[in-house]
């Protein structure tokens, strides 16, 4: 008996985590939930007949369909576990591995199981399966093992609609058409073609760009409910302002998912009034906590859920390919420019593998008996210059891959958050935010915000705001920093950005004002090739390396820190590279940092 075998080799158990290819709503009403706290699974894509997953879950999602199954199911177990969030259930997507597992844990002790069975009845009662099982406590090395083998999975997961609606997104039909699946009653607004799939619709270009002009003001998009705004904006990202597809569609997969997270989560709700439950929910997603010495990675800010140890087994082949993606970003904003700026491109990544140090840093410079202090290292850092620099390219799309961060706020969104947040002015707002998030307590990785006005540095409240946070001596705990991009025009006073000697020393600008040569579509093409292959494989191994070489840093080691607060990522990455004779390739950039 499996759940009898699981009692009595731990008891009282809280959650309950597993990788199977089958399974059903019933199984997970009836065996899973009564067990346990909270339970995450990561599923195959196949439905079960009557007890059909896909179906609730397109029922939880469309809302229509979810009136109509409330009133049907109003005590639903599933459905209130799915909305309060202690079932999650993820589904495959690639790399998942073959063998089912399952890892059970209570407050201090673990029981795992790998092997054959899915969770079915069937399986539980009926077939013939094999299991490997292991238990023991939760300090036990092996019980990392576990988890790592459970993270990896996760990693490669994604949500129901994600990964069953955006399979169908990217079909080319012919120039002018495109097949993509709309899962809300938005399809109503347009005209309906016969494909013999329900969940898709054929929309010739003529129509895409009606609907989208029917869109096209801020009033109009407030009425919308959450999912509608996400069909607007699919459709949006999809086809151009003439309504024609857009080029390059086979890369348009991952930003359409990027995409998927942003507008739900900054249109989180359905009700009318477009207000933000709470402000952290403007923080990164995940978010980074500092702990005894290690990092530590939550699903956000607030929530009550058990944070993971960040760990990284990058080695070999693997680690000299991210080594080699981290070189070819520096090489590309180098190499490929009327000016090179490579260096710029290199201190940035830099400065952003660094980010959840840098308390630390600040730390032993106010100790330190030389001039420096803690004002002296920058807790932001602009990247500031015309358009069509790459900029947003470097500092939204590839630091977002880059920290596997799940949102990324854009300084036009703060239009809607500031209606949100019951303020006018954007560039108040964006303090606010700032402020609120640099005091919280426990996130170490930074704010991102796409496309600031610069005249936001300006400001005597953005003044005041950075030399309270860079002086306050009794912010010696962990602490977040930020990151702006911002658009530069000649002649528009809102282009305008201090040059006060405070301002320069508290926020570094990384200067962008020279645009890439070349023909347009190879420069795409090579652009979309860095983004395909970013990933933040790299930044969690210098993570972990970091947390190393703060364990235990000598008065030699502090010296060098002190001539340079970007010595530490430095260090890890050129001890990385020396592994396979690389570091010549980034030499030139890491002899000094830019200076503004």
């Amino acid at each position: 008996d499996f759940w009898k075998f699981a009692g009595e080799h731990l008891e009282k158990p809280t959650e309950f985590k597993g990788v199977s290819f089958v399974s059903s709503i019933k199984f997970i009403e009836e065996q899973l939930l009564p067990r346990y706290d909270k339970v995450t699974l990561i599923l195959g894509l196949s439905d079960n007949g009557k007890e059909s997953i896909g179906k609730r879950m397109r029922q939880l999602n469309d809302r229509t369909e979810f009136v109509n199954y409330g009133y049907e199911h109003p005590d639903s177990e599933f459905t209130k576990r799915i909305l309060d969030g202690s079932l999650r259930l993820l589904f495959t997507k690639q790399k998942l591995i073959h063998t089912k597992m399952y890892l059970m844990t209570s407050d201090d002790r673990y029981l795992s199981f790998a092997g054959s069975m899915n969770l079915t009845e069937a399986a539980i009662h009926h077939n013939l399966e094999q299991l490997d099982s292991d238990y023991g406590m939760q300090t036990d090395p092996l019980y990392q093992c576990h988890v790592q083998m459970f993270n990896d999975n996760f990693r490669h997961a994604t949500t129901y609609l994600d990964a069953k609606k955006m399979a169908g997104f990217i079909k080319a039909k012919n120039k002018e058409q495109l097949q993509i699946n709309v899962y809300t009653d938005t399809v109503n607004m347009v005209k309906n073609k016969d494909t013999g799939d329900q969940d898709a619709v054929i929309i010739p270009a003529e129509e895409v760009k009606e609907y989208k002009d029917q869109y096209s003001s801020d009033e109009e998009l407030k009425k919308l409910s959450a999912p509608e705004k996400l069909s607007v904006a699919q459709t949006v990202k999809l086809f151009g302002n003439a309504g024609y597809k857009k080029r390059n569609l086979e890369n348009i997969g991952k930003e359409l998912y990027s995409l998927t997270q942003v507008v739900k989560h900054v249109s989180r709700n359905d009700d009318n009034s477009g207000k933000i439950t709470r402000e952290e929910d403007l923080y990164p997603k995940p978010v980074l906590f500092y702990n005894n010495g290690q990092l530590f990675e939550a699903p956000r800010v607030g929530d009550n859920v058990k944070s993971e140890l960040i760990t990284s087994n990058l080695t070999g082949a693997r680690l000299r390919e991210q080594l080699q993606l981290f070189s070819d970003i520096a090489h590309e904003y180098d190499n490929y420019k009327e000016v090179g700026e490579g260096w710029q491109a290199c201190d940035f990544m830099c400065f952003l593998f660094e980010a959840p140090w840098l308390w630390k840093i600040r730390n032993m410079y106010e100790l330190s008996p030389s001039s420096k202090s803690r004002e002296d290292v920058p807790l932001g850092v602009a990247l500031i210059g015309q358009g069509r620099t790459g900029k947003s390219t470097l500092g939204k799309r590839l630091a977002a891959k880059l920290t596997g961060s799940g949102n990324f706020l854009d300084g036009g969104v703060f239009d809607a958050k500031n209606y949100a947040l019951g303020k006018s002015n954007i560039n108040m707002t964006i303090t606010t935010v700032l402020s609120d998030y640099m005091y919280s307590d426990g996130p170490v990785n930074p704010m991102m915000i796409d496309d600031i006005s610069p005249d936001l540095t300006t400001r005597p409240y953005f003044d005041r705001f950075i030399k309270e946070i860079t002086n306050n001596r009794s912010l010696t705990q962990p602490l977040p920093s930020f990151i702006f991009t911002m658009n530069r025009r000649e002649g528009d006073s809102k282009s305008q950005f201090s040059l006060k000697p405070e301002i320069m020393r508290r926020l570094w600008y990384l200067s962008f004002e020279s645009t890439f040569a070349g023909d347009e579509n190879e420069r795409e093409a090579k652009l979309n090739d860095l983004l395909e292959r970013a990933n933040d494989q790299l930044y969690r191994y210098c993570q972990v390396e970091l947390a190393k070489f703060f364990n235990n840093v000598s008065p030699e080691t502090e010296q060098k820190i002190e001539r340079d607060y970007l010595y530490p990522i430095k260090y890890v990455l050129k001890q990385a590279m020396d592994q396979f004779g690389m570091f010549e390739l980034v030499k030139d950039y890491f002899e000094d940092n830019y200076d503004y």
